[in-house]
């Protein structure tokens, strides 16, 4: 037996040679080796998680048992390599790829009294993939147990162990007595249906089919499982054939070969689905309404608190900025009274907001936002924002990538919540903060709270839509695709950091959202329009001045006929035009109109700026605010003004550090050219809005 130093707080007694710097993702590890504390090397500091190797099985024996020794070996020694071989990995990561392991021990024991590796055939793997397609329930036999529990208890007479609310107690029908417990029922696992069932029909069990019988009559056989599910149950015996010959232990059974696990997933899952598309109204307006939340409203109540303010002072400065809502000192609200905020409510749906701003405008997932830490996010030397992130499923490793304004403004907003409580605890994370009725600290869980948030933004969000984290990842990649009809693949995949086109491919195939975004963009189109008729909107530049004369010589023509013309009259006819002409009406977010006809249009716009070498039309992709300036087709609108000498600004300060004579010089400068031409003409650029 070899020890380790005693600076280590371990010991090895595998015999493997042990070594302090191949271990610093350990933090300690019982001297039975059953208890191990791992812990995070990137990512989140300070998270910690047990692994607890002592399961029982059915026979009620455990793993640590010696009548189990041989699978114990194996799971300890995997406990190891696992990390060895992806040190990245993170502490909950580890702990969930170690309980698939035991979740597939336990099947062999249960099912099959297998107690070691070598004795496993491939008729056990082929039992256990069609097994594992409907969970891990299923896989430890669960529903059987608890119909036969039930069966037994109808036969005597016996009640099954209920809760007060009178509802069966499965956490007492699956005792786990000292060892750690896999068979944990979950709220929408397979047993709920059985529970149900019986609960309404008490007394018309059969007990004299057998469980697996009964299952099959009764329709309780759960649903497939989706195949991404399946294949992580199956990862860990991949990895543990792959990494055979590094096992002290003989693991080297042939019906541990596992190949193709993808394609087994595959046919035994179901395909992985996507959560609903929000649809653009709603989405714009929810995150109009976080972002409201962020950079108004949070600012005056956490001003109030710092300064020892009174609810009252509060809640009419909140009232002044446009939040009127019920605010108590008190942990309850007044009754009847639907919104109604204390101290800690209010964090909560704060915490909830910034979670919408970040996910919806950087694209990030669940986990890699909930893992943010203080100062993550840093403005450079050109005035840009950026977040340096953990992007944990593909690169395991930190990323830095752009982001808007209001990300940096929504993390700010998180830091100073959490300020004491990080102060206090030593995390750095963003999600935590002091309760101001229980002394203690809590942290925050978005997910649960951005369908609260929306009862309290404008409109009726909250009965037209039920949100979930990651429609908002989802709904940044469908808005970045079809706002550029269609949008480059490969830069989305980039950013959302896919490793596979075909997964992006998948975020943004939905007809609907094209159809709806069609419509949202023909409704605000002609809203501009009508505004323009009317004369509530100034437009210049090329195009906006022929706009202008088409829609006077529109009016003098209608005036022939009618005393009054209605605007909508007009809106209507220039439309109809604009489809005659194939023109889509592009509306771009530095101020400007595109009315350029695409290709394959009778007229393609063959003096479009935005177009490449080769293509007949503008390519909107390729559009920028230097494009818009001189583009015979570009209609100006009142805030192209302030985007042309903002560029013009950017654009200078990089000219004035290139080298002359190079290519990139002369396409700057190219550049700056076109916006001082544009900003010249005074009567091209709108000055104000209506």
């Amino acid at each position: 037996m070899v020890t380790a130093p005693p600076n280590a707080a371990v010991k090895q007694v595998t015999g493997r040679p042990f070594d302090p710097t191949r271990y610093p993702w350990l933090e300690s590890r019982s001297d039975d080796r059953a208890l191990w504390v791992v812990c995070d090397l990137v990512g989140q500091r300070g998270r910690t998680v047990t692994i607890d190797l002592d399961i029982g099985f059915a026979d009620g024996t455990r793993l640590t048992d010696p009548v189990n020794r041989a699978l114990f070996e194996v799971a300890a020694e995997y406990v190891e390599l696992v990390r060895l071989y992806q040190p990245q990995m993170n502490a909950r990561t580890h702990e969930r790829r170690v309980t698939r392991l035991l979740v597939f021990m336990s099947w062999l024991v249960n099912r099959h009294g297998v107690r070691s590796l070598k004795d496993v055939t491939q008729d056990h793997l082929t039992l256990f993939i069609r097994d594992a397609e409907f969970g891990t329930e299923w896989v430890l036999g669960m529903p059987q147990r608890l119909v036969g529990i039930l069966q037994r208890d109808v036969r005597s007479g016996r009640e099954p162990p209920r809760k007060r609310t009178g509802r069966i107690d499965l956490g007492k029908i699956f005792p786990s007595g000292q060892s750690r417990r896999l068979d944990t029922p979950s709220p929408n696992g397979p047993c709920q249906p059985i529970v149900r069932w019986f609960e309404a029909h008490p007394g018309e069990l059969d007990t004299q089919a057998s469980p697996e019988e009964l299952i099959d009559r009764m329709g309780w056989r759960p649903e497939p499982r989706v195949n991404k599910y399946v294949a992580m149950l199956l990862k860990p015996i991949e990895e543990v054939w792959a990494w055979r010959n590094d096992f002290l232990s003989d693991v080297a059974a042939s019906g541990l070969a596992v190949h193709g696990i993808t394609s087994q997933a595959r046919k035994r899952g179901k395909a992985q689905g996507h959560y609903a598309t929000i649809p653009p109204e709603v989405a714009f307006a929810y995150l109009r309404g976080a972002l409201q939340w962020v950079v108004v409203f949070a600012p005056v109540f956490l001003e109030g608190l710092r300064l020892g303010r009174g609810v009252e002072e509060i809640r009419k400065r909140l009232a002044s900025a446009g939040l009127d809502v019920v605010l108590t000192g008190s942990h309850r609200g007044p009754r009847g009274a639907a919104l109604w905020l204390n101290a800690d409510r209010f964090l909560r749906l704060t915490a909830a907001a910034c979670f919408a701003v970040i996910a919806g405008l950087s694209a990030r997932r669940i986990g890699e936002i909930m893992d943010l830490g203080a100062g993550c996010t840093f403005v450079d030397t050109d005035g840009h924002h950026w977040i340096r992130i953990y992007i944990e499923k593909t690169l395991c490793s930190y990323e830095q990538m752009p982001v808007p304004a209001a990300v940096h403004q929504a993390v700010k907003c998180l830091e100073e919540i959490s300020a004491e409580a990080r102060k206090e605890t030593g995390d750095d994370s963003l999600w935590q903060f002091r309760c101001t009725h229980m002394n203690r600290y809590a942290r925050f869980d978005p997910s649960r709270e951005l369908n609260t948030l929306s009862r309290f933004l404008p409109g009726d969000l909250h009965e037209r839509w039920r949100f979930h984290p990651h429609q908002f990842r989802r709904f940044f990649a469908m808005v970045y695709f079809w706002r550029y009809e269609p949008g480059d693949v490969a830069a989305l995949a980039h950013h959302l950091r896919h490793f596979d086109l075909e997964m992006t491919r998948q975020y943004v195939t939905d007809g609907g959202f094209g159809r709806i975004w069609q419509d949202v963009a023909e409704e605000r189109q002609r809203d501009v329009l009508a505004s323009v008729v009317d004369g509530s909107r100034w437009v210049g530049g090329p195009a906006g001045e022929q706009l202008k004369k088409r829609i006077e010589a529109l009016k003098r023509r209608y005036r022939r006929d009618v005393q009054v013309v209605a605007a909508k009259r007009i809106v209507d006819k220039l439309l109809r035009l604009a489809k005659k002409w194939g023109s889509p009406c592009k509306l771009h977010v530095w101020g400007t109109i595109c009315v350029c006809p695409q290709k394959g249009s009778p007229i393609p716009g063959r003096n479009a700026r935005c177009k490449g070498a080769q293509e007949r039309g503008p390519v909107f992709s390729q559009a920028t605010v230097a494009t818009c300036a001189r583009c015979p087709y570009a209609v100006h609108t009142e805030r192209f003004g302030p985007a042309a000498r903002a560029a013009l600004a950017e654009q200078e300060n990089l000219d004035a550090g290139l080298s002359e004579g190079t290519l990139l010089k002369g396409f700057v400068s190219s550049a700056c050219e076109d916006l001082r031409k544009a900003l010249e003409r005074g009567e091209g650029i709108p000055t104000k809005a209506g």
